[in-house]
C-alpha cells in the first residue's frame, strides 16, 4: 500500500508485469491414521526483483523482499492449517460415533442381553420343573408296578 501510494499506478504496474521469479508448489497426501493429510512443498526460482530501480520505489522494493521471505512461511502455515482442519474433521467424526455407540448401541445391547437372560433363565426353570414332573411320574408308575408286584 505505502509503495502504491508513492508511485504512480503505470508505473507500478509496468515495474510487476513481466516477474522473473517463479514458484511451483507440489501436495503430496499421505495417510496418517487413516486420515490423509497434505504436505506442500514450493520450489522457488529466480528472484522477485526483476525491475530497473530507477523508477521504482524502496518500499516497493522492501515490501517484495519481504514477500518473497513470508510466501514460504504463508505456505507451510496453509499446510499445518489444512492438516488441522482434516484430523479435526475426523475427530467430530469419530466422536460423533463413539457418542452413537455410548448412548444408543450399547444400552440397546445391553437391553437385549438382559432380554435373552431373562428367557434363558425362564426357559431354564421350565425345564427344570418339567423333569422335576417325568421324574415324579416314573416314580409313581415304579411304585405302581411294585405294588402290582406285591399284590402278585
Amino acid at each position: 500500500m505505502q509503495a502504491s501510494s508513492m508511485m504512480l499506478p503505470e508505473m507500478l504496474e509496468s515495474a510487476l508485469l513481466y516477474p522473473s521469479a517463479s514458484m511451483e508448489l507440489e501436495v503430496q497426501t499421505k495417510n496418517v491414521m487413516s486420515v490423509y493429510i497434505p504436505f506442500f512443498s514450493l520450489k522457488q526460482e529466480g528472484d522477485i526483483l526483476s525491475y530497473g530501480y530507477l523508477q521504482t520505489s524502496a518500499e516497493l522494493d522492501m515490501a517484495l523482499s519481504t514477500f518473497q521471505e513470508i510466501f514460504p512461511k504463508l505456505i507451510k502455515l496453509a499446510e499445518i492449517e489444512k492438516q488441522a482442519e482434516r484430523v479435526a474433521a475426523e475427530l467430530e467424526t469419530t466422536r460423533r460415533r463413539v457418542n452413537a455407540l455410548e448412548h444408543k448401541m450399547i444400552p440397546d445391547l445391553e437391553e437385549t442381553l438382559k432380554f435373552i437372560s431373562m428367557k434363558l433363565a425362564e426357559a431354564e426353570r421350565s425345564t427344570i420343573v418339567s423333569v422335576m414332573r417325568i421324574k415324579a411320574m416314573i416314580e409313581a408308575q415304579e411304585e405302581a408296578q411294585e405294588a402290582e408286584k406285591q399284590k402278585t
